[in-house]
């Protein structure tokens, strides 16, 4: 057990130990980092899908109403007519 210790204590594996979870601390860091910036950028994707959605409703029911506006005024003007 002795020599297993003393490998572990050496200075050159401290080091090695030391970069390799500094490049652990960065790597998550970054994957973190990335992570944020993905769902801010789904987050407004999202609201403009949802946006356009409303505006294409508004755009259909405003249409739908006017189709019936413009039926309704000429069975009118038919109406009118018949008499």
């Amino acid at each position: 057990m002795k020599n297993i210790n003393q490998f572990w204590d050496t200075e050159a594996v401290q080091e090695k130990m030391e970069t390799l979870q500094k490049a652990q601390s960065e790597f998550a860091s970054q994957f973190i980092n990335q992570g944020v910036e993905l769902q801010k950028k789904q987050f407004i994707l999202f609201t403009n899908l949802f946006q356009n959605q409303v505006e294409f409703g508004k755009y259909l029911f405003s249409s739908v109403i006017t189709v019936i506006n413009d039926n309704t005024s000429s069975n009118d003007e038919n109406k009118k007519e018949r008499k």
